[in-house]
């Protein structure tokens, strides 16, 4: 893989990354289109680590005042989102855990 390849499968990650369809589907594609040979999932983690950044990045100020609730009770509504966060996540967490090995 060249470094443009890895900048156009970089750019389609981040373009295509919080629009609702398969970000990871779309590096398959670019990189067949590409003819770029499956460059490992060391590439894949690095691309979706850049994601991650951003988004902690763009979020900061307000990821920053969920941390602050944990230590505030004036922020009984930052409180109350962390509490939601974590019960959205169960189903999440026990739907990998039921079915880890049918999904691999």
């Amino acid at each position: 893989m060249t470094s443009l390849d890895a900048v156009i499968l970089g750019l389609l990650q981040g373009l295509t990354e919080f629009l609702p369809v398969s970000s990871s589907g779309h590096l398959v594609l670019a990189q067949a289109v590409l003819g770029v040979k499956q460059p490992g999932v060391s590439f894949e983690i690095m691309v979706h680590f850049g994601s991650l950044v951003a988004v902690l990045i763009y979020f900061r100020a307000r990821l920053w005042l969920l941390v602050r609730s944990l230590f505030d009770s004036s922020l009984s509504r930052e409180r109350k989102m962390i509490g939601f966060l974590i019960i959205g996540t169960i189903p999440a967490g026990l739907f990998g855990l039921l079915l880890e090995d049918t999904l691999e």
